[in-house]
């Protein structure tokens, strides 16, 4: 089936080439994975703030559209009444 020592082509020509050494693939594939792992926490705390944020403005104009609502019913009141 395989060669037991199989490796990609892209590892082949660069082990053919002596530019790198095949030991620093494990290394290099360690730092990229908690670089990820990061990134993913990091963009989904930025998201939760984000819906947190949203949420909150949402609250904020519903209370003003209430309020605008209300001044509207006394300015007709007042109206109606003068």
């Amino acid at each position: 089936m395989f060669a037991s020592h199989y490796h990609s082509p892209l590892a082949t020509v660069l082990m053919k080439e002596k530019k790198m050494n095949p030991g620093i693939f494990v290394p290099l594939g360690c730092f990229t994975m908690v670089v990820l792992i990061v990134a993913i926490v990091s963009l989904s705390k930025l998201r939760d703030r984000e819906i947190q944020t949203h949420r909150y403005l949402h609250e904020q104009e519903m209370e003003h559209q209430g309020k605008m609502k209300e001044l509207e019913m006394q300015l007709e009141q007042v109206k109606s009444s003068g």
